[in-house]
């Protein structure tokens, strides 16, 4: 039962939409951290507005891509 339900989320994960918002974030991620005086926990809540009314996975892999 646990290897289904893992199974189900990994390919969730992989779906192309989700990797498209991660990579995304990762963009975002990178186009902040240049900036002076900007990181993670700015970029969060510069991003924060954005992701509001997406769908939960998307934005939780936006999210995660700006920060890694």
């Amino acid at each position: 039962m646990i290897e289904a339900a893992m199974m189900q989320a990994l390919s969730t994960l992989v779906g192309s939409w989700h990797l498209l918002y991660l990579v995304g974030g990762v963009f975002l991620g990178l186009t902040l951290g240049i900036l002076p005086g900007l990181g993670g926990s700015a970029g969060l809540a510069i991003l924060l507005p954005f992701v509001y009314g997406m769908d939960p996975g998307h934005a939780l892999a936006m999210m995660i891509g700006l920060l890694s």
